[in-house]
């Protein structure tokens, strides 16, 4: 409607015949002001990194206000070859936000577009601001890494896992496993989910095998997992074929992935772990007396009485 004074009025017909119809009228002044020109007020535009490697996260803030209220904030982004993309902004009080991430390297330039809650929709825009976007520096960031199982048969199926991220994209995981003879080999890992990497072998030979991870993104940046093993077993009981089987040497707070450790003497009684759990005596407490167990020390003290004895004996009768 036009801005200005009107006269607004109401009649009234009766359907019967009125006495009266000077009462049927009712008419009001009605004043209509031009609608607000003013634009939205944009202060405070910034990004925050201004500078960011590809793929990283940059937060934009806007201060927007108006009186008649903002009904809209975009984000117009111009990217380095030229084209435009539009984002919406997001209110938090009288600031507006959005985060985004960007992988082409280059110059940005940004501004703001507001539009406020009147009829004319008064809107505005604000300075154009730069951001730079660079090449990836930082190497992938190694999440996780799995060997299931840990302990296995021979020609049974081993799966090693890993899952990586990277703020651009992974290029590539690759296995490096070192066997039980000393020999490596890097085989790359297939991808089975986003972020995840999978390989399965059939060991070869028994012992303790050991290997990490090598992950590299598309700038060719690597990061390296910690070293893990596994370990083959001929017999799963016995997982380091040192011939102490595995409960044995937990009872005792041993090893059972080490197999050197059947041949160390612990309470320095002169028998080996091996000849410990054979003899079926305690490896931490010292079971002989001369080197000899406390049954084999009584029998040999008897015997020696007894032959003592005898040789008396013939001293006497002869």
């Amino acid at each position: 409607a036009l801005y200005g004074k009107w006269i607004v009025g109401i009649y009234a017909f009766d359907e019967v015949g009125d006495l009266n119809p000077s009462d049927n009228r009712k008419s009001a002044l009605l004043e209509v002001e031009q609608a607000e020109r003013n634009p939205p007020s944009i202060s405070n535009v910034y990004c925050d990194p201004s500078i960011v490697e590809e793929g990283g996260e940059v937060n934009f803030y806007a201060h927007v206000k108006d009186d008649t209220g903002v009904k809209k904030v975009d984000l117009i982004v111009i990217f380095p070859d030229g084209k435009e993309e539009i984002y919406s902004m997001t209110k938090t009080n009288e600031i507006f936000q959005r985060v985004l991430s960007f992988s082409e390297v280059g110059t940005y330039k940004i501004y703001v577009k507001a539009i406020d809650s009147s009829p004319h929709q008064n809107n505005a825009s604000s300075e154009i601001f730069m951001f730079k976007v660079v090449k990836d520096r930082e190497p992938p960031e190694i999440i996780k890494v799995w060997v299931s199982p840990r302990v296995q048969a021979l020609n049974a199926e081993v799966e090693i896992g890993v899952v990586a991220y990277d703020n651009v994209a992974v290029e590539s995981a690759n296995v490096t496993i070192i066997k039980p003879d000393g020999e490596h080999e890097t085989t790359a890992m297939q991808k089975v989910r986003e972020n995840i990497y999978t390989f399965k072998l059939l060991p070869p030979l028994t012992g303790k095998y050991s290997f990490f991870i090598t992950v590299v993104d598309h700038r060719g940046n690597k990061n390296f997992s910690q070293v893990k093993d596994f370990w083959v077993a001929k017999d799963i009981d016995d997982i380091d074929g040192d011939g102490v089987p595995n409960w044995w040497e937990e009872r005792y707070g041993f090893d059972p992935f080490d197999p050197d450790d059947a041949s160390r003497d612990e309470d320095g009684d002169g028998y080996s772990l091996l000849k410990e759990y054979k003899r079926r005596s305690d490896p931490l407490r010292s079971n002989t007396i001369a080197g000899l167990l406390p049954t084999e020390f009584l029998a040999i003290s008897c015997i020696a009485v007894m032959l003592a004895l005898i040789f008396s004996f013939r001293k006497i009768y002869t």
